[in-house]
């Protein structure tokens, strides 16, 4: 299955310039991107810094499908491995190529947004702001002074942004320059040294991953999966819900394919949450795959399931 950050959630948008910059710039924007791909590209190896030729095209697509036509991307791809022929399966270098493209004229045709990573924002006095919100238009979507900001729970601040937004039905990913803003903390910690900055947000909308209901279940794991590890509560207890029900499946339930497909450190934390709804669904599933062959009952435990369960008693 192709796709490129859930098909929203490229970082490309915020790092190309209206103009040519100096080396310097362009290598910090490459890093940025480079970081950003580590942490949410599905398709990109780690350990090489490289992505196949198919999954990039797919990914600058979502940037600019004009802009980053057939040609114009087998060129970019040439210059980044000369003398290499080129498949749709070729391990591209994205660092080579990102320096070729920022060299080219094709980043002058892509998005950008000024100012979008300045912790620093010159544009127009907003009465004290120390947080500002954008989509990845460069629109304002949310201010908020020192005082709206203190003591304010990641969460909250996370639904203050997308009822502005109006994203009720989209997940809400916030990222202050590479960092992602998790759950779990206080927007206090990102607040600026220096009283006079401004931290600027970047908010990426994702719409939340759902189950198709002509196919069967079972194949559509990778969306469960989704379900699950989305910061959206409702769909995560969705997702979780789904899983139970086809673990409790009376004949050949699919625990081989749910263990293999890396379920398990996604359903664990949840069995701890303080949400009384999903640790039961949770530890029904777990109970599930618990009842499984010895070898699954194993996995389960080696996971360190045996703690979850001992807790919630």
């Amino acid at each position: 299955r192709a796709y490129c950050f859930e098909c929203v959630h490229c970082p490309l948008i915020a790092f190309f310039p209206p103009q040519r910059t100096s080396m310097s710039q362009d290598n910090e924007r490459i890093n940025l991107i480079l970081s950003l791909f580590r942490q949410h590209h599905p398709f990109l190896n780690k350990a090489t810094d490289e992505i196949e030729k198919s999954q990039l095209h797919i990914c600058l697509s979502k940037v600019n499908a004009d802009a980053f036509s057939e040609s114009v991307f087998n060129d970019l791809c040439a210059e980044a491995l000369p003398g290499t022929p080129l498949e749709d399966s070729t391990p591209i270098p994205l660092d080579s190529f990102l320096t070729g493209l920022f060299a080219s004229s094709t980043a002058k045709a892509l998005p950008q947004l000024p100012r979008q990573l300045s912790r620093t924002v010159s544009e127009v006095d907003e009465g004290g702001d120390v947080f500002r919100v954008r989509n990845v238009a460069g629109d304002l979507i949310l201010a908020l002074t020192a005082k709206q900001a203190r003591g304010l729970a990641v969460e909250a601040f996370r639904q203050q942004v997308k009822t502005a937004a109006r994203k009720e039905d989209c997940e809400i990913h916030l990222l202050v320059g590479s960092e992602s803003v998790q759950d779990g903390s206080m927007l206090d910690s990102f607040a600026p040294e220096n009283s006079d900055d401004v931290v600027e947000i970047m908010m990426l909308a994702r719409p939340l991953p759902q189950l198709d209901p002509d196919l069967p279940k079972e194949q559509q794991l990778d969306v469960l999966s989704r379900m699950i590890a989305c910061s959206h509560p409702p769909s995560q207890l969705d997702g979780v819900r789904e899983l139970r029900q086809i673990l409790s499946r009376e004949r050949d339930p699919p625990i081989d394919q749910v263990l293999d497909a890396g379920f398990l450190p996604l359903v664990l934390p949840l069995g701890s949450s303080g949400n009384a709804a999903l640790q039961f669904e949770v530890l029904w599933a777990l109970t599930n795959i618990a009842s499984g062959t010895t070898e699954q009952t194993r996995a389960l435990a080696d996971a360190g399931a045996i703690p979850v369960f001992v807790d919630a008693l």
